[in-house]
């Protein structure tokens, strides 16, 4: 297993170094390309993850296209074309395959990486896409609309997941009060509810988090999250998560990670999690970015 690990972590940095020699490439006046790597090694299994991705961006005018390339090392490859029009407020739209949609923060995942179309402009999201079930189409469709009042954005979801026929709907409101911003939402699905609700206070320095979320099933879960800066290089998170099931005992998870930024595109981050105060977990980490 060591000789896998050893293995992989030199391919992780020929890859890295690769990328970085091909940090923000422009093929042309029009043409981008450009990525990140993100690399973790989790102990004591030593359990290593990494996902790689590239943007290769074409700017044409009042037209923008974007095809992105996700891979990790399960060998899981996601691909999404987006292309975008900004000729006026009119006409601004957006075409993109990326479906991958639920019903916000409420733990109600209908259309969830599904084949299909998304179709975008100022106030409307439109996503169209298909399940194939016993030789028979069925459609998932979805409907987006946001307005934003200024200090308050009000949205709206409906979502069909065809093979299913369960229907959700969502309504959130965010609102931004200078250094407090509040969200909260409420759902809908196949007859159950869900709601979640959350306060983030933005500090001279970092940032204190809070939340609560009751899901479809009842269940509770419970976060509060402190971000702050130790140095103009190191940021230091430390977080905790209580989840209760519908029928159960709450169990809490408390976390710490330190990143440090090496250069603009290079951050090392090490991860410390411990299950009620016994099972630890540490990981350590490399983000690069080209």
């Amino acid at each position: 297993m060591r000789k896998g690990i050893v293995g992989a972590v030199i391919l992780a940095c020929v890859l890295i170094f690769g990328g970085t020699a091909l940090a923000g490439v422009d093929l042309s006046e029009t043409v981008t390309l450009s990525g990140g790597i993100d690399l973790n090694i989790g102990a004591p299994d030593f359990d290593l993850d990494m996902d790689m991705d590239w943007k290769l961006e074409v700017v044409s005018g009042a037209f923008e296209a974007e095809f992105k390339v996700d891979y990790d090392l399960d060998g899981d490859i996601d691909v999404v074309t987006t292309i975008e029009y900004t000729g006026s407020e009119i006409a601004d739209f957006t075409l993109s395959t990326d479906t991958d949609v639920d019903l916000y923060d409420l733990n109600g995942d209908l259309l969830k990486d599904e084949g299909g179309l998304k179709v975008s402009s100022e106030y409307l999201t439109l996503w169209i896409g298909n399940t194939l079930v016993d030789e028979e189409v069925k459609w998932d469709i979805g409907v987006d609309l946001e307005y934003d009042l200024d200090i308050v954005t009000l949205s709206a979801r409906v979502l069909n997941f065809g093979d299913t026929e369960i229907i959700g709907y969502a309504g959130k409101a965010v609102a931004d009060l200078d250094s407090l911003a509040l969200t909260g939402e409420y759902g809908i699905q196949d007859e159950a509810s869900a709601y979640f609700v959350k306060a983030k206070y933005s500090l001279t320095d970092g940032s204190v988090t809070a939340s609560y979320l009751m899901d479809f099933v009842e269940a509770t879960t419970i976060k509060a999250q402190l971000a702050y800066p130790l140095t103009d290089i190191l940021d230091l998170t430390l977080d905790w998560k209580g989840v209760t099931p519908a029928d159960g005992d709450m169990a809490s998870t408390i976390g710490a990670q330190i990143k440090a930024s090496m250069t603009d595109d290079v951050t090392v981050k090490f991860d410390v999690d411990s299950v009620e105060g016994e099972d630890i977990t540490y990981g350590l980490g490399i983000e690069v970015g080209f």
